[in-house]
């Protein structure tokens, strides 16, 4: 692809709407890292058992990563991240409404790979989209949000739970997160088709 520099993709709707559904993925990751293992706890399971579906998670993400090249050859880029998306959306909602063992290994099979797929699809699609010239800039900016948003994850799912007394508005809130962004990865790809048309039909003008 041609080459955006850093400026040109400040002023593109689909970067701010990549940045947005990367920054609502992660809350989703690092909420569950850091709060997992006491929702589960809370939910009636010991502690060995908590600790052991959060090392699975990060066991499930090289089976994850392990597809993500063959998924692109068969899939649209689009459909790729969206599904990604929906698809940890659809682990959290397994973990909040499936009371029992069965719901926490699908939350972790699922949750898991979507993670391994999703981080290398941030570096990718930055690639893609503003083209390899100027992608340490462009990318060293798509991690600034992301590290924020790191930072905010584990505090702002705390004060939640704090307010409520309880994980399930926590769970709630990261499933609407999780879905909000397919549906920021889905515009992403539409605001990008429609300013390569814009910039065709202006050349050819």
């Amino acid at each position: 692809p041609a080459s955006v520099t850093l400026d040109a993709a400040f002023r593109t709707a689909s970067f701010w709407s990549l940045n947005a559904a990367f920054i609502l993925t992660t809350l989703a990751a690092i909420t569950i890292g850091v709060h997992l293992i006491p929702y589960l706890i809370e939910r009636g399971y010991d502690t060995g058992f908590a600790a052991l579906a959060v090392g699975l998670i990060g066991l499930m993400q090289l089976p994850g990563r392990l597809l993500f090249v063959p998924l692109g050859g068969q899939l649209s880029r689009r459909t790729i991240t969206v599904c990604l998306a929906l698809m940890q959306s659809t682990a959290l909602a397994a973990l909040l409404l499936m009371d029992n063992l069965a719901g926490v290994l699908l939350f972790v099979a699922l949750f898991g790979m979507a993670n391994g797929m999703l981080t290398l699809a941030r570096a990718s699609l930055v690639v893609e989209f503003f083209g390899p010239a100027y992608y340490g800039s462009i990318n060293g900016w798509v991690g600034f949000f992301t590290v924020l948003a790191r930072a905010a994850a584990p505090l702002g799912a705390g004060l939640m739970f704090t307010l409520f007394n309880s994980y399930v508005p926590v769970l709630w809130t990261l499933i609407g997160a999780s879905t909000g962004a397919a549906v920021c990865f889905y515009l992403a790809e539409i605001w990008w088709a429609r300013r390569g048309a814009t910039k065709v039909a202006t050349m050819g003008g």
